[in-house]
């Protein structure tokens, strides 16, 4: 398994650079605050990393999320990035407005990782990968990524509550199964 670290410890791929642009990974305190103080109460989590560089697809070679911002412009996106042979191939890029400025940071979604054989995500109450099924027993033998979403969002797409309860309530979790991608959206 390769660590998720930040980016000071990698450098990544050319394709991974390119659909950053001028954006950079997310450092701490680019956060908003309650991820923060949540974060410092539960250091076992690693909420607040901007890359994560981990083999979901099972090929050998590290796969690629990363959370970036732009500090001018108070914006931020998610891009992932998986290995395609040679290269990388870019499987999704969001992008996002920060949040405001008095929420002390402009990041206000996580990047999760859950290494093989843990259950994690599948577990929360509305998973749709329900206890003994085939489906699930894949999931947990598989590495996973999740990227919290917030629930409520005002007409420019930022959360309405700042909250951590409110952020983290849902979660897209991508993960792999025989070579192939698979997605789940799960709430609380």
């Amino acid at each position: 398994m390769l660590a998720s670290i930040f980016l000071a410890q990698v450098v990544l791929p050319a394709a991974v650079t390119a659909e950053l642009g001028h954006f950079q990974p997310a450092q701490p305190e680019d956060f908003t605050a309650a991820i923060r103080t949540h974060a410092a109460a539960h250091p076992s989590l690693q909420m607040t990393r901007g890359l994560i560089a981990e083999d979901l697809n099972g090929d050998g070679k590290p796969d690629y999320a990363v959370l970036a911002v732009d500090r001018k412009t108070r914006e931020f996106r998610f891009v992932f990035a998986v290995s395609a042979g040679d290269g990388y191939a870019i499987k999704e890029t969001r992008k996002y407005r920060g949040a405001f400025e008095q929420k002390g940071g402009i990041v206000y979604t996580v990047l999760g990782f859950k290494p093989a054989g843990q259950d994690l995500w599948a577990s929360r109450l509305y998973s749709p990968l329900a206890a003994g099924t085939p489906e699930r027993a894949a999931f947990v033998a598989a590495p996973a990524l999740a990227l919290w979403r917030s629930i409520g969002l005002d007409p420019y797409g930022r959360p309405d509550d700042y909250e951590v309860e409110t952020l983290s309530y849902c979660s897209d979790v991508y993960y792999w199964v025989g070579g192939q991608p698979r997605a789940f959206m799960v709430c609380h």
